[in-house]
């Protein structure tokens, strides 16, 4: 739930070290205390804090906010995995478009134009954040609200 630090303790001098983590105990609904002298954050990723994301719903970020409320310096935060395209439904939950490469998905606009010529995916799809760009900047261009095309396979 926290990280552990000297100052969350009142211990004055030494910086604001880790000294461990609250944890809860999912059972009992406790919250423990874990001493230690080192402690490893692992607590998954943030990608769910855009609103349609393929990201499970438990990447939050709450790592992030714990390492900040104990004073760590955070870095690189731009670098958040994604996926450029997902499968969307107002009433679904999305899902990576992984699923569609095969089946020869491309990026269309809504007159029907490839609008970056490369773009079938996975070949030519390009790092995710030159595809994204593209998408994002086709999605303000143009206004439409999708971009993934698989038409070509029917129902």
């Amino acid at each position: 739930m926290d990280l552990l630090t000297r100052r969350r303790l009142g211990v004055k001098g030494g910086g604001n070290a880790c000294g461990g983590a609250y944890v809860l105990d999912v059972e009992s609904g406790v919250v423990r205390t874990f001493l230690a002298r080192a402690t490893a954050l692992a607590t998954g990723g943030a990608g769910k804090i855009y609103l349609y994301t393929s990201n499970p719903d438990i990447a939050t970020g709450d790592g992030r906010a714990m390492a900040l409320r104990a004073g760590a310096r955070l870095a690189n935060m731009e670098f958040v995995q994604f996926h450029p395209t997902c499968l969307f439904h107002p009433k679904a939950k999305n899902f990576d478009q992984r699923s569609l490469a095969g089946e020869g998905a491309v990026l269309k606009n809504r007159a029907g134009q490839r609008f970056r010529r490369k773009n079938t995916i996975p070949a030519g799809a390009g790092a995710r954040d030159i595809v994204a760009r593209a998408i994002d900047a086709e999605l303000k261009r143009t206004g439409d609200e999708c971009i993934l095309d698989i038409t070509h396979r029917g129902r």
